[in-house]
């Protein structure tokens, strides 16, 4: 499995110290991205640009796909 937070902390944006994982600002900011670890899955969300988060949500995927060694797709991008 891979530590989510050393790659987390590659990806733009990254708010250190949070008990989830934020990037651009906390969940109650004007914008943010959160991930959580599920069962299901690593549901991401946000509140951004649209652009931003599919570009972002993309090379979380790449990152995720190469550490992994398996394909990591954004299935409901």
């Amino acid at each position: 499995m891979v530590e989510g937070h050393g790659l987390y902390r590659q990806m733009n944006g990254w708010v250190e110290g949070q008990a989830l994982s934020c990037w651009f600002g906390l969940l109650d900011s004007v914008q943010f991205i959160s991930a959580s670890v599920e069962p299901s899955g690593l549901p991401v969300s946000g509140n951004i640009e649209p652009l931003l988060f599919r570009g972002w949500v993309t090379k979380l995927c790449a990152k995720l796909t190469s550490s992994l060694g398996r394909e990591i797709y954004g299935a409901e991008v």
